[in-house]
């Protein structure tokens, strides 16, 4: 309940996408992807279809907030100001080198606030492990700092810390493995 979309993105990977073809596309959309893009699942399928030379292919039904903000941690602040240090040790636990607070920019190209995305399953192979080690570093965390993970935070709806960290986390991955 907690973990929301991410725990069902980990679990169709594990239960689908690892075993398909090396260059089958896959996504696993919200009911509400159709409401906040403007665009319909057959539409997706069909640009898809006609122009795939991209491993990842990102719906961002947000693209302002790329000139608002710096990157999406700062975009994030402004909703849950307790985002950025639990970000921050998160990525120090696993001994990744990245910080919020760093100047980096994200481009409009990179950007995507929610899991609205569909990507090949050569990319589900290398972006599935690097949520893999987030995921179990939060896990195995003392219970006091794992606690601040799931501990509820200002939504329209119950929800904790966890998922608004990791919807960004494939904006950060682009980043960090296209340096774009």
């Amino acid at each position: 309940f907690l973990k929301r979309e991410i725990a069902h993105l980990l679990r169709f990977y594990q239960d689908i996408v690892q075993h398909a073809k090396h260059d089958d596309y896959f996504a696993l959309l919200s009911p509400k992807f159709s409401y906040k893009t403007g665009v319909m699942a057959q539409e997706v399928k069909e640009f898809i279809q006609n122009h795939s030379n991209q491993d990842v292919y990102l719906f961002n039904p947000y693209p302002m907030h790329a000139y608002a903000f710096q990157n999406v941690w700062q975009q994030a602040k402004v909703h849950h100001p307790e985002i950025l240090s639990l970000v921050d040790r998160l990525f120090n636990t696993v001994g990744m080198d990245f910080q919020t607070a760093a100047t980096h920019r994200h481009h409009l190209h990179q950007v995507v606030y929610c899991n609205y995305w569909v990507a090949k399953k050569s990319f589900f192979d290398q972006y599935i492990p690097f949520l893999v080690t987030l995921d179990q570093a939060t896990e195995n965390m003392p219970a006091e700092q794992r606690e601040e993970y799931f501990a509820m935070t200002n939504y329209k709806t119950q929800a904790c810390c966890y998922p608004f960290i990791f919807e960004r986390l494939l904006t950060t991955y682009l980043w960090m493995h296209t340096n774009v």
